[in-house]
């Protein structure tokens, strides 16, 4: 009987534990570009090994507040979490690579090669690659 008990207390406390991880994650609206000129080399985005999708060459750089710069990024929505992020030319070089890391109250980059640039404001996500 106390076996009983303790493997449902348990199955509890786990429960619990795992249904309050999930209500800090937070869902953004991401958008991606490159400040690299299109015409010179087109980057496709890789985002954990997976093609996203071509990264338009945006220059002034879209900000959260400019909606009209943000249409034209190339749009994915990402939850919080950890993401291995490359941008590839179209013999499948690698230009630019990373590592991101979003959370509610923190934003990280560090980088491979080429360089990346992550901006945020509320569920809005700004993310450059560039090399």
């Amino acid at each position: 009987m106390k076996n009983t008990f303790k493997t449902i207390l348990l199955s509890l406390l786990t429960i619990l534990l795992l249904s309050q991880c999930k209500k800090n994650q937070i869902t953004y609206n991401a958008y991606f570009y490159t400040t690299n000129p299109s015409a010179e080399v087109q980057l496709s985005l890789y985002i954990d090994d997976k093609y996203r999708g071509d990264l338009p060459c945006l220059y002034p750089k879209p900000t959260c507040d400019n909606d009209t710069l943000k249409q034209k990024a190339l749009f994915l929505t990402l939850k919080s979490g950890k993401y291995k992020i490359s941008a590839k030319d179209r013999q499948g070089n690698i230009k630019s690579s990373g590592t991101m890391k979003v959370s509610k109250n923190k934003m990280s980059s560090s980088g491979g090669m080429g360089g990346q640039e992550i901006s945020s404001q509320s569920d809005c996500l700004i993310v450059g690659l560039f090399y």
